[in-house]
């Protein structure tokens, strides 16, 4: 087993989930990962590469449903547009969302987590970032909205679902 599987997995409460609640997908090509760059118009965090070669997302399988945890490349570039036609203006919430490759989400998008690609207000290349969606509605500045989490994936990956629940 890698060491990105590695570190979700032992993140596992033995008593809420199994390592069978989660499908890893599949490594990531490196022409997927051309794509999402290309998409995102921005090269991706080595860190964020490194870990979708080892596995391309991974889902929550619960009552024959899958839901998204750790995106894909297919599913990194739209995240955030979720969060488009939410009940508030989100002009500016958008634009700061062209900065964040958004790579986790916990309680169905309600908080999500994501490597700055392109700087923007305080936050430069690399910062993991996070948002809950209640904050969205408001946010004057992308400070309010974003704040930094973890120092590396790793952090991330081995951390955050234990954390969200």
């Amino acid at each position: 087993m890698g060491r990105w599987k590695d570190a979700f997995l032992k993140s596992l409460d033995p008593e809420l989930e199994t390592p069978d609640s989660f499908e890893f997908g599949p490594p990531a090509t490196e022409a997927e990962l051309a794509a999402l760059s290309a998409a995102v118009s921005a090269e991706l965090p080595k860190e964020l590469s490194d870990l979708l070669r080892e596995f391309n997302g991974i889902k929550i399988v619960g009552g024959g449903e899958k839901e998204p945890y750790f995106f894909d490349t297919l599913e990194m570039p739209g995240a955030g547009e979720y969060y488009r036609t939410w009940d508030c203006d989100t002009t500016h919430v958008m634009e700061w969302f062209r900065n964040v490759v958004f790579v986790c989400q916990v309680n169905g998008f309600s908080a999500m987590w994501g490597f700055v690609i392109k700087p923007f207000a305080t936050f430069k290349y690399g910062d993991i970032v996070s948002f809950d969606h209640d904050r969205i509605a408001f946010a004057e500045t992308a400070t309010d909205l974003f704040t930094v989490n973890y120092q590396s994936l790793i952090q991330l990956v081995g951390a955050q679902y234990k954390n969200a629940g």
